[in-house]
Order: C-alpha cells, then structure tokens, then sequence
C-alpha cells in the first residue's frame, strides 16, 4: 500500500464516499480501494532513477440523498517514489593471458565498464544523489592468490608466477602458476560493493563472474650439459 488513504469530506451526513482512479498518465500503474480510499501498486515497476514522481487523477463520489442526485469532485493526487539503494551486478567477462607471463601484467580491461547498476541511471537528474562508486574484491577461484584485482579500477593483474625458468634467450618459461600444460583457464568470483546513497551506511554487493584464459606459446626445449662414457 502507498501511504494511508486518501482522505475526502462531505458536508452531507451520513452519504457513503467511494474513491476511483480516472486520470493520469500512469494511472495503470496504481489502484485504489474504493470504500476508503488506500492507494496500491498495481505494477511492481516503480523506479525512481526513471520517474521520481506520478500524478494521478482520483474521483470522489457521494452516494446522493435520493439515489439520483449523485454527485463528484476530481483531485489530482501526487505519489512521490523515495530512492533506495539498488544492488550493483557484472556482465560475465571473458579475458586471455599468455602462459608464463611475468608478475604485474594485467589481464583485460577494468571490469568497472562492466557494471550494471540501476543506480547510476539518468545521473543527470539526481542532484541530490552523486554517482555510485564501486569496489571488487575476488572471493573465490583465485588459486594460488595467483591473480590481484584493483580495488578502485578492477583492473585484474598477475600477482603470483612460480618456479619460472630463463632459456638461452632469457625468455620465461616452465612457470606453474600460469602454465598452458598445467591449467588452460581460470573462473574467478569477483564481488562488487558499491558506495550506498548520500551517507554509504546502505552500500550494496553483488557477485560475477570473469573467465580467464590461459593461451598456448611455444617454449623452448631444455638441453644441459650431459656427460657420457664409453670404453675405449
């Protein structure tokens, strides 16, 4: 229910008032009891970042003194939505990395081009409300702590690379953390916390998902130094 009811006088006693929704541009969104005039949501899309406001046309009718002689008064009556706080959520992503790539190289883009968060919509018209900033932290499939995230951009990077090897060219390779052989690809939880409205006391989180991908490259074969015997 919105509020409490409406409430219509009658200098008539005793008449019997009913209450009916007739006008307004959203009217289809609201319906009213008609005995006493409380106003509900007929259609649970009510959203403050696209419509702060709505103004619908209520009729009161009286139930005459012979019956025939009824009678009517139209107000209009404005329902105000109050903004609330609204989960924030990620498009799944997918990101590519070469096997035995060094510590600090980052993987993608900064997944905050990926966020999806009513909140932000229609900025223009929320003075009273400033952009929602957000916060990630990965939660789960980050073996190892082989990868590091941002906690400002989301940016993903290498945090860990093990037991890496240097051929004659002194090119990496063998490491374990990152290895084509060892593990083609990676799924990482990634929970992002947004800012909250004026005060943060209301920050909110949701949960995605990035899909990391380890690509093939061909390393180079190790061949030490080898003694052998043989009788002359």
């Amino acid at each position: 229910f919105i509020g409490q009811p409406l409430v219509a006088t009658d200098p008539d006693l005793e008449q019997v008032i009913s209450f009916e929704i007739v006008g307004g541009e959203t009217q289809n969104l609201f319906k009213i009891k008609s005995c006493d005039g409380q106003l509900f949501v007929r259609k649970a899309v009510l959203d403050y970042e696209t419509k702060d406001k709505h103004d619908i046309v209520v009729r009161v009718t009286d139930s005459g003194i012979t019956g025939e002689d009824i009678l009517y008064h139209e107000s209009t009556i404005t329902i105000v939505i109050i903004n609330v706080n609204e989960s924030p959520s990620l498009t799944p992503a997918s990101f590519s990395i070469e096997e035995n790539a060094a510590v600090g190289v980052r993987i993608g883009t900064s997944l905050s081009s990926l966020i999806i968060d009513d909140d932000n919509k229609n900025i223009e018209r929320r003075s009273n409300y400033p952009r929602q900033t957000h916060n990630y932290e990965i939660i789960m499939g980050n073996d190892g702590e082989t990868f590091a995230i941002n906690a400002q951009t989301g940016l993903i990077s290498i945090k860990n690379q093990v037991s890496c090897l240097r051929d004659d060219d002194n090119e990496r390779s063998g490491c374990t953390s990152i290895s084509f052989e060892r593990r083609s690809s990676f799924l990482l939880y990634v929970r992002i916390t947004d800012s909250g409205l004026q005060d943060g006391s209301d920050s909110l989180s949701g949960v995605g998902r990035v899909s990391i991908s380890v690509n093939d490259v061909n390393e180079a074969p190790v061949f030490r130094p080898q003694t052998r015997e043989v009788d002359e």
